[in-house]
């Protein structure tokens, strides 16, 4: 095995043994890559995506939204996941609402989510409160019994607009 001075030794989660080893069937470590489309923490991304699935589907226009139940683990009901108002760097990179808010509204992720301008977008503070989220008991188990890398880490969302309420389900494989 070649690489860099130290790097199996250092990254707690590899495993030298499982790395040189040659299981049956073969394993790649692809088929557990995930990339992010949002600068949001990666277990939003099931229910950022179907959120964006279901306004596609439906054609609903982000003032027609008059509430996003996000379902998932317990973590994001904490600060600063939970925080419906960064006012800097720091706390809109972690902010759940945030995210929801940027993605419906268009903003390509990046820089253009975190500007002094943006942070302070009426319309865009304003989609942010409307996200109410939820402990997902099954996906907080998951967390809670170490879980960090896995395909099965599931997210709900219901978009409540129109005098409807649209709901998906999604999981980190998908």
């Amino acid at each position: 095995f070649e690489g860099p001075v130290d790097f199996i030794e250092n990254e707690g989660r590899h495993d030298l043994e499982s790395i040189l080893s040659s299981p049956s069937p073969f394993y790649y470590s692809s088929k557990e890559l995930m990339l992010k489309f949002s600068i949001s923490s990666r277990g939003t991304h099931p229910g950022l995506d179907a959120t964006l699935e279901i306004v596609r589907e439906e054609g609903i226009r982000p003032e027609e939204i008059q509430e996003i139940r996000f379902k998932a683990k317990k973590l994001y009901l904490q600060y600063p996941f939970n925080n419906p108002e960064p006012t800097e760097y720091e706390n809109a990179v972690h902010s759940v609402p945030w995210a929801f808010a940027m993605l419906l509204l268009g903003y390509e992720a990046g820089p253009e989510w975190l500007t002094q301008e943006r942070l302070k977008d009426p319309i865009a503070l304003a989609l942010a409160k409307k996200v109410k989220m939820e402990d997902l008991p099954r996906a907080t188990e998951i967390w809670d019994c170490g879980v960090r890398y896995t395909n099965d880490g599931p997210n709900e969302v219901e978009i409540v607009a129109r005098g409807k309420v649209y709901k998906k389900t999604r999981t980190y494989g998908e």
